[in-house]
């Protein structure tokens, strides 16, 4: 099986053609919606990304915002011609911060469970 391909259109318009040309990854399209009463602020928005799992490098293909009453279609193929991704810098040592986040955790859980070990 080739990798899929997704095509997104917002609103009728083709914004991106997305997919990975490795044989391991990942590809994502998400929407969110955010409200935060903290803040005060509201987001909606749509992101295209995925991931190189060979060297671990982060893609980006589309990023922005949407409104109420956008349309978003996603086409899954296999034959259409990827746009090029922006990398995302800082996730080239994507092995070392997963390293570093279980370390973190590791040493809050033994003090939390200190009494109890």
């Amino acid at each position: 099986m080739k990798n899929p391909i997704f095509e997104i259109y917002v609103n009728g318009e083709l914004v991106t053609t997305a997919g990975i040309t490795v044989e391991f990854g990942v590809l994502s399209m998400i929407t969110t919606w955010v409200r935060r009463q903290k803040l005060n602020d509201e987001s909606l928005s749509l992101t295209v990304s995925g991931l190189n799992s060979i060297d671990n490098t982060m893609l980006d293909w589309y990023g922005a915002g949407l409104t109420i009453g956008d349309e978003i279609r996603i086409k899954i193929t296999d034959e259409s011609e990827i746009t090029i991704p922006k990398i995302k810098e800082g996730w080239s040592n994507i092995d070392e911060r997963i390293l570093a986040d279980k370390l973190k955790q590791f040493h809050r859980l033994k003090e939390e469970l200190k009494d109890h070990i």
